[in-house]
């Protein structure tokens, strides 16, 4: 993962009304944590922080971070973002300093590239899981794992033992959880809910049952 530049700026605006307002200025609040240093209160800019987001696969990203009056940039990735729950613009985020050196955590989202014949026949393409967690240096993360599906008839499968990794990655998932099945397509038959005895669905039964049970366990 290539480390993209961004300027951060000490924060010293901490009360709610004096956020609110760095905020209409175009600063998005910020805190940076981690591999030796203090947590600090930081600032960025709206548009450049949201132009390393554009440009990344996921909110994970590496960050070469120049705080203002710092000696040096900081090696940082970006642990955590907040959304306004309605314009989904950022109203925080989380940078965690690391070393170049040392392994770091952290969720990658999947991708699959190729065609699998078992679609063409077909099977439908289920990505059971999004996205898994992986260890690796800083600068050897990827920005998504690409799962090549090229293979797959209808009934196979990639666990995520089954992945061909780049050298220095693991992925701590269990190694038999599945990430992608090429399904059977469903019959007729079993796409047409069957009837309860009174012409009804059995479904909304078994939802409430569910419910039931979910109420009694409170």
């Amino acid at each position: 993962m290539k480390a993209v530049p961004l300027t951060a700026y000490p924060r010293t605006a901490l009360g709610r009304n004096q956020v609110k307002h760095r905020r209409s200025q175009g600063r998005v609040p910020a805190v940076m944590y981690g591999h030796k240093v203090e947590a600090r209160s930081l600032e960025v800019g709206e548009r450049e922080l949201g132009g390393v987001l554009h440009h990344s696969a996921s909110e994970v990203a590496l960050i070469d971070l120049t705080v203002d009056g710092d000696a040096e940039p900081h090696l940082a990735l970006i642990k955590a973002v907040q959304h306004h729950p309605l314009s989904r613009a950022v109203i925080h985020v989380d940078f965690q300093a690391v070393d170049a050196n040392e392994p770091v955590v952290v969720v990658v989202p999947v991708e699959t590239v190729g065609e699998a014949p078992g679609v063409k026949s077909g099977g439908v393409l289920e990505r059971i899981r999004h996205d898994l967690e992986v260890r690796a240096l800083p600068r050897s993360l990827p920005e998504v794992l690409e799962i090549d599906v090229s293979g797959l008839q209808v009934g196979d499968s990639i666990t995520v033992a089954d992945l061909k990794l780049p050298e220095g990655i693991e992925v701590l998932d269990d190694a038999e959880v599945t990430v992608i099945l090429v399904a059977a397509p469903k019959t007729e038959s079993e796409t047409t809910e069957a009837p309860t005895e009174g012409g009804e669905s059995a479904e909304p039964e078994v939802i409430a049952r569910k419910k039931d049970e979910a109420e009694g366990e409170d």
